[in-house]
């Protein structure tokens, strides 16, 4: 009989995933090449859904990946859109994730960060991961800042990502970067991040009420 998945789980399993497979990426893709500093770089403000967000890229949808997922934990997620803007795969690597879970799911910032951790750590070989874990708000929701650096000298890998919670909503954006000289980019991504509020639904009081025409003077 398989064990069943408290709530915390859920999100420290999603989170899990989405930022181990960029982790990964970057692992089979190498880093020795470009330990440069990004220079002449043109920076754009776009919506990425209800995220605005500051990047020298466009930031692109991405495959559906629920089916990586147990199917227990699917179905406890009623929409996950993914998006990433990369400026070379192995320079700076950026995703952002939204995750809506069905109602009555309860959320877990701090799960999602250590799942998120554990994971990436595994696909870098980190048998023991440190990382830094901060408080923020973004927009006044609660948020998370999360800094981690990959414990080999050689290839090293540095990940910081935001983690959001809105409602049923988790809300990801992720950086990855090969060298030192890349971590301001990286931050200048994750410090324009903006989160508006969701759109109202249309009523249907709203819907049917007919156009007011102002009286006469």
């Amino acid at each position: 009989m398989s064990e069943r998945r408290t709530p915390w789980k859920l999100s420290f399993w999603i989170a899990a995933v989405l930022v181990g497979l960029g982790a990964f990426f970057f692992w089979i893709h190498g880093w020795s090449r470009h330990q440069h500093a990004l220079t002449s770089l043109t920076w754009t403000t776009q919506r990425v859904e209800d995220l605005t967000i500051e990047a020298p890229f466009t930031f692109q949808p991405v495959p559906d990946i629920l089916e990586k997922l147990p199917p227990d934990l699917r179905a406890a997620v009623a929409t996950w859109v993914n998006h990433e803007g990369v400026l070379a795969p192995d320079r700076l690597r950026a995703q952002v994730s939204h995750v809506t879970y069905h109602e009555g799911v309860a959320l877990d910032l701090d799960g999602a960060v250590e799942g998120a951790i554990s994971n990436a750590a595994a696909a870098l070989g980190d048998r023991d991961p440190k990382h830094t874990a901060t408080p923020v708000q973004i927009s006044g929701l609660e948020a998370r800042r999360v800094g981690y650096t990959s414990p080999r000298r050689r290839n090293r890998i540095y990940t910081d990502t935001l983690f959001i919670h809105r409602g049923q909503e988790l809300w990801q954006v992720q950086t990855f970067v090969n060298a030192e000289a890349l971590r301001p980019a990286a931050a200048r991504i994750l410090d324009s991040a903006l989160l508006a509020p969701p759109a109202e639904p249309a009523t249907s009081a709203t819907l049917d009420a007919p156009d007011r025409v102002a009286p006469p003077p």
